[in-house]
This record gives C-alpha cells, structure tokens and sequence, in this order.
C-alpha cells in the first residue's frame, strides 16, 4: 500500500523518519517533503501541506509520536509504515529480493526475521498478543 500511494502523483506526501538519509534518497526519487529530524518537524510539515504523511520512527515509537501529535497536524491521513522505507528504497535486509511467493503468501514478515533474527522475538510476542488484544478490544465494545 505504501509503494502505491507513494507513486501516486495525485497526492502530496511527506516522509518523515527512516535512517541513514532514506527518507531524503525517496522524497528525491517520488518528489515528496521529508524530514529525519523531530525538532519542529510538526511545523515543517504542517508547512509543506501534504495530503498523506508517512511515518517511519520503529516499532512503537511511530504509534506514540503519531499518538502524540495528530492534534496538531494538518494532514490528511498519517500512516505509521515501519520499516517500509527501507524495503521500497531496496536497503537493509530488503536487499535481498523477496521471492514472489513469500510476498504472495503474506510472510515478508518471515523472510524479514529470516534475514535479521532480532525480529523473531518481537514477531514472536506480537503473532498470539495482538489478536487476542483485537478480540478483547471487540468483546469491551458489547
């Protein structure tokens, strides 16, 4: 979804977050506003007026940063995209090309903890909390 609605020309996007200047390497590539630093960045966002803003801080610290400043952004959607920075500008353990099948069958995420072994934990902990979290959240709702 993100590739999708990064080459969308009739959208205005910012990138914000991602390593190494991989935010920078995109936004030159798609012609979007970007940023890697937090200081004032709601600003510059807010500034450059971008219908969709992607959001790649890691794992949990998106969702709180998201969390934390969705009041005062004027953006359409924000989207929390993970890693996906690195896998759309072919870097990291996305180097590696995916086989077709793996992306077919829904497990990047196994190919990604295949290729960087620090993620089985995580993967590990997510796969049986977050459903039984959804199911939880669903059954509160009556």
């Amino acid at each position: 979804m993100f590739r999708g609605l990064l080459a969308d020309k009739q959208y205005k996007k910012f990138l914000f977050g991602g390593f190494n200047g991989v935010a920078g390497r995109l936004a030159a590539k798609y012609g979007c506003g970007w940023s890697e630093e937090d200081d004032q960045v709601v600003d510059k966002i807010n500034e450059y007026g971008p219908d969709i803003l992607f959001v790649a801080l890691g794992r949990f610290k998106q969702e709180i940063w998201i969390a934390n400043n969705l009041g005062r952004l004027k953006v359409k959607l924000v989207m929390g995209v993970g890693s996906a920075f690195d896998e759309v500008a072919g870097e990291g353990v996305w180097r590696r090309p995916v086989p077709g099948w793996v992306s077919k069958a829904g497990l990047k995420w196994l190919w990604r903890v295949m290729g960087e072994p620090k993620h089985l934990v995580r993967a590990w902990r997510a796969f049986p909390v977050f459903p039984l979290k959804v199911f939880g959240w669903y059954e509160s709702r009556g």
